[in-house]
């Protein structure tokens, strides 16, 4: 390893895939990733805060107006984020029961990939990207492994090898470390960003700006070979 993979900052992101939160941060996660390329390394993890979606809005929002008023309160949010697309319908038409089929399905991309050489090393955060706006912005149900299949079709993304993952039972297995990821380090929402071994955690809807001065703080910690004040 070189010196440069090895003074990278570890930054984990913990999600939801059906959190507009989460999907709000993604600009700035991208943007991370773009300013301090190699001395980050990321990784991306899913927690099931909508893994029944009718117990959770349906029952939940019932007494505000269930699905119908949770669609008017994302909206609101929407409208002071002019970089994203929500689409009219969003949790009306094609609503998924469940967050978790999505989320086992990426796990299995994330290792199809990893297993790969000398390809796409950005493809699995490329398949979130894609699943996530394949919900907010065109209102398609990935809860649906059919659905599932065909965004990861126009990624290119083989469907054999990513059902072998699922099958054999390596999928669940590592989706389920982010479970017990979830428990150990006590992440408390979607998204929350975990730097520092789970020192330092930034949970909710926080500003670019926080971000890069933690991973900033860390760096400069590293090099100096003195401990992060963070």
């Amino acid at each position: 390893m070189d010196n440069q993979q090895q003074s990278a900052v570890k930054v984990a992101l913990f999600s939801d895939l059906l959190c507009l939160w989460a999907y709000i941060s993604q600009a700035r996660i991208d943007e991370l990733q773009e300013q301090f390329g190699e001395r980050v390394e990321m990784s991306f993890h899913f927690i099931p805060l909508f893994g029944d979606t009718e117990k959770r809005i349906a029952e939940g929002w019932a007494d505000r107006g269930g699905f119908t008023a949770f669609n008017q309160h994302l909206h609101e949010v929407a409208q002071g984020f002019d970089y994203i697309d929500i689409h009219p319908e969003l949790w009306l038409a094609n609503v998924p029961a469940s967050s978790a089929g999505a989320h086992l399905m990426l796990k299995a991309v994330e290792l199809v990939t990893e297993a790969g050489s000398g390809g796409d090393d950005k493809l699995y955060y490329r398949a979130i990207c894609a699943f996530r706006q394949a919900f907010f912005r065109d209102c398609r149900n990935i809860g649906e492994q059919r659905v599932q299949f065909e965004i990861l079709e126009q990624l290119g993304i083989a469907r054999s090898p990513v059902e072998e993952m699922i099958s054999n039972g390596r999928a669940c297995a590592l989706w389920c470390r982010d479970i017990e990821a979830r428990d150990r380090y006590r992440i408390d929402g979607s998204p929350t960003v975990m730097l520092n071994e789970g020192r330092q955690k930034l949970y909710g809807n926080l500003g670019y700006r926080v971000l890069e001065a933690n991973v900033q703080e860390l760096l400069e910690g590293k090099h100096s070979g003195q401990a992060s004040w963070c």
